[in-house]
């Protein structure tokens, strides 16, 4: 008799190289513990806009912050104050932002060219030639003084209570390097300096101006700097970044204290080492109890994600149409329907638009469909095997047999398939206000919120990838699979569980599951020496999945 093994979904990126395609992932999913030692995995909130979040005109979202009640942002060359126009400033990169002024009565803001301040009411640049008219990302704010970074390294304060007047004799320089700035951040009571391979920590020793008020702590210099000034993040008493040494590659490092810890192991800085770093973005959110520091890598499409609660690493992103294709050919047999989409590139697991010049409504919509080859692929809407995106009950759909007599294609008309595809996280900025988790889209100009309970992204399906790493349960010898059943919330709805048998060269048919069923299975899961499962979940609900309860008995060879 087959013994029963239980394998966890809450499974780290695992990734053996840089494009995340194999092994174990963690995917718009995070790992939660709970009290009697289990491991969940929570699927992230959705995020929505409405009536209460502002929206601009769409552009290029270069910033966002929580000013008081109001929420700050800058999209293309506009200055936004809770989504009303207040003054163009420049559009060629990131803005930071930080409070200044007893009680925070106003905002500096800056990008890598130019500088604002803003008092509430009124936009004012920063006209002053002894400003820097290069500088690296971020701005701090301490006791007073205004403190940025140029590129040569040097670190430039206002001076005193007056962000806007610069003196040429206002900086310092870290005694200990002389690498190229990289960013600017504060940490306690200090400004800190990064540079590309070194860390500097400055403290207010009180000089009297013109010249820098800081001296540099000398005795806290790092030899880890800053790979990309954008990937920056302070936050309760600690900072986040992507760092570099002399002695070796990228890692994502988070301050202990004054020291450097990386967060990040071999399979994230594989990701990392081998992204361009041309478009970064992060920035850190806690929600539902958990902690995350969110970075945005454009180049590479990915969007990473670490849990500073659990400390393990996923991956979050979101769901657009791709590329349209028409088939060629379509036959209905038994409740499945079968394209023929001439080189389509698919594989599975994948999720489809299927729509049709003219045919019932019963053959469209959006699946979960089987790749069969380069040319062909099916899905099911019969009464038995029903899933995707469907707003009936499951095992509650009939076939129009009307519109479809036989095998032939007939009353199809022209059908189409358009995939949807997966972009890096779409909202690239964060601010909190209001009791509220409010976001800004990298393009759309609209500031969404992400709340508990919000199971889909501005109505567009989240989707939840579940993938173990592969195994072979202790020996190479075949092993016979009789019952695959998720462990996991009971809801109305379908989930879909596929496996590997060629170390993720491929992945069959994924199998829909009905997850309100006491026994939420699949039987007759053929046999392998050494096998990957994965589940795949696109519903409306907030489903969490603990384990895959396996029925598997070992061959004799």
């Amino acid at each position: 008799m087959a013994e029963p093994t239980r394998i966890p979904f809450a499974q780290t990126i695992s990734t053996r190289d840089s494009t995340m395609a194999k092994d174990a992932i963690l995917w718009n999913y995070y790992s939660t513990n709970s009290p009697d030692g289990r491991k969940f995995t929570d699927r992230r909130f959705g995020v929505f806009s409405d009536s209460t979040t502002p929206s601009v005109p769409a552009g290029t979202a270069l910033g966002l912050f929580a000013f008081g009640t109001h929420l700050l942002a800058v999209v293309g060359t506009t200055f936004y104050s809770d989504g009303v126009a207040h003054g163009t400033v420049d559009g060629t990169s990131q803005y930071q932002f930080t409070l200044t002024g007893a009680g925070g009565t106003a905002v500096f803001l800056k990008n890598n060219t130019n500088a604002y301040t803003w008092d509430g009411t009124t936009l004012t640049a920063i006209t002053d030639p002894n400003y820097p008219a290069v500088t690296v990302p971020g701005v701090a704010y301490m006791d007073g003084y205004v403190f940025v970074v140029g590129t040569a390294g040097a670190v430039w304060n206002s001076n005193l209570n007056t962000p806007g007047t610069w003196n040429a004799l206002n900086f310092i320089f870290g005694t200990q390097s002389g690498d190229p700035g990289a960013a600017v951040s504060r940490l306690y009571n200090y400004v800190v300096q990064f540079g590309a391979n070194s860390t500097n920590f400055f403290w207010d020793a009180g000089n009297t101006p013109p010249g820098s008020p800081l001296l540099p702590n000398v005795s806290a210099v790092l030899n880890v700097g800053c790979a990309v000034g954008t990937s920056v993040v302070a936050t309760e008493n600690t900072i986040f970044w992507v760092g570099q040494t002399h002695q070796k590659g990228r890692s994502v490092y988070m301050m202990n204290g004054l020291s450097p810890q990386p967060i990040s192991d071999q399979h994230i800085d594989k990701v990392l080492n081998a992204d361009p770093l041309t478009g970064v973005y992060a920035y850190f959110l806690k929600i539902n109890g958990q902690a995350f520091y969110v970075l945005t890598l454009t180049a590479s499409n990915a969007t990473l994600v670490y849990n500073a609660t659990t400390h393990e690493w996923g991956r979050w992103s979101s769901t657009a149409l791709g590329k349209t294709m028409n088939a060629s050919n379509a036959v209905v047999n038994a409740g499945v329907v079968t394209l023929t989409v001439p080189n389509h590139g698919l594989t599975n697991p994948c999720v489809i638009l299927v729509g049709s010049t003219n045919t019932s409504p019963s053959y469209l919509g959006t699946f979960v469909p089987n790749i069969i080859d380069a040319n062909t692929l099916s899905y099911p809407v019969n009464t038995i095997l029903v899933g995707g995106l469907d707003s009936s009950p499951i095992n509650s759909r009939a076939i129009n047999a009307d519109s479809v007599t036989n095998s032939a294609n007939v009353g199809f008309g022209q059908m189409t398939v358009t995939p949807y595809v997966q972009n890096y996280f779409a909202q690239v900025f964060y601010a909190f206000a209001n009791n509220t988790d409010y976001l800004l889209g990298a393009t759309d100009g609209k500031v969404y919120q992400m709340r508990q309970g919000v199971s889909s992204d501005n109505g567009q399906f989240i989707y939840g990838l579940l993938r173990t790493n592969a195994g072979d349960f202790g020996s190479n010898r075949m092993k016979f699979f009789s019952r695959l059943e998720v462990i996991g919330d009971k809801v109305s709805d379908t989930a879909y569980l596929g496996y590997s048998d060629n170390d993720f060269a491929s992945f069959g048919a994924f199998r829909p599951v009905n997850l309100h069923s006491a026994r939420s299975l699949i039987r007759r899961a053929g046999a392998a020496r050494r096998r990957s499962f994965a589940l795949l979940y696109i519903g409306g609900f907030q489903a969490r999945f603990y384990d895959l309860e396996i029925d598997v008995m070992e061959g004799p060879q």
